[in-house]
């Protein structure tokens, strides 16, 4: 069974996620859409594999994907540019 569901994400200035997983899915796909946006804007991807006692960073740039297998604790750090950093996020949700 495959199901998909698309979303376009619009972050503001200040806004983030705090750590989480995405035990409802199997599968994400985060898209980056900023041509100008860096790692000193905030909205860095955090993440954690099982077993590891560090975070590692992934910067948003402009069309990277970023793809998650499975329950990855992540999280993002806050935006602290004065423009928005935009994404396109893709769920293969579990069923």
């Amino acid at each position: 069974d495959f199901r998909f569901n698309a979303m376009f994400y619009r972050w503001t200035p200040y806004s983030y996620i705090p750590p989480h997983n995405d035990a409802h899915v199997n599968h994400a796909l985060t898209l980056h859409l900023n041509e100008d946006y860096n790692a000193r804007d905030g909205g860095v991807f955090m993440y954690r594999l099982e077993g590891e006692d560090h975070w590692t960073g992934v910067e948003p740039r402009y069309n990277r994907l970023v793809p998650l297998e499975g329950t990855v604790e992540h999280w993002v750090t806050p935006v602290t540019a004065q423009h928005d950093r935009l994404s396109l996020q893709i769920f293969n949700i579990a069923g």
